[in-house]
């Protein structure tokens, strides 16, 4: 596993991982698996922050909606966060990200909204 992280001017914080995972061979799934991301989160009050997140990866499918063998497919996801803290407990998020499959998937959208408290 890689990580970095550089703290940037103007309030902004870059980090990225690197995953790869060396397993046996099982039949259908790839011999190595990896998972990379990089994201860009910028804190434009001390209170609230946009953050955008690109990862990409190896997902193993278990092939039960296609009656198929289990196969290793390739997952992309953007993702955009917008983050609130009205209070120093609370924490609010709206997300939308949008998943792409290279094969045996269906590509899909989502929304969601998050509301936390911290204790």
């Amino acid at each position: 596993m890689l990580y970095a992280q550089a703290e940037l001017p103007a309030h902004l914080t870059f980090r990225t991982e690197y995953l790869r995972q060396f397993r046996d061979d099982r039949p259908g799934l790839s011999e190595d698996a990896y998972i990379w991301y990089a994201k860009l989160r910028w804190n434009f009050r001390p209170d609230a922050y946009f953050n955008y997140r690109y990862n990409v990866g190896d997902v193993d499918d278990d092939g039960k909606d296609d009656g198929v063998s289990a196969k290793t497919i390739r997952q992309s996801v953007h993702t955009f966060t917008l983050g609130y803290q009205p209070l120093p407990p609370v924490r609010i998020k709206l997300e939308y990200s949008s998943n792409r499959f290279d094969r045996r998937r269906e590509n899909f959208n989502f929304w969601g909204i998050s509301v936390g408290y911290i204790f």
